[in-house]
């Protein structure tokens, strides 16, 4: 983020911060139309950044990749198991849960 909209991101938020204790219409109002302002000033500005970005790592696949990860909001899982059951005895060792799950695999 750049420093102009950091100082517009704490103007908007000193904005709501009033609308909330004071909720004129003319308070809601001006909130408002800042805060669709702010908001499309950020999506230009992350237009932008993602569109430098990209041009400069066209031949890098792993790094164009990694941004449209980081453009689509994208989270990679870590989804390890921590414990298995293998013939009713449950373990908690990475090779013992390989195994049981290798011989899943190839026993059906």
């Amino acid at each position: 983020m750049t420093e102009g909209l950091l100082i517009s991101r704490i103007t908007k938020m000193k904005l709501h911060k009033k609308q909330i204790v004071s909720p004129t219409q003319q308070n809601v109002s001006k909130y408002k139309v800042y805060r669709n302002l702010y908001n499309k000033v950020l999506r230009a500005s992350r237009k932008m950044y993602l569109t430098s970005e990209l041009d400069k790592a066209k031949s890098n696949p792993k790094r164009t990749l990694g941004l449209l990860k980081e453009a689509l909001n994208i989270q990679s899982n870590s989804n390890n198991i921590q414990k298995l059951t293998v013939n009713g005895n449950p373990t908690i060792f990475p090779s013992e849960i390989a195994a049981g799950f290798n011989s899943l695999c190839w026993s059906g």
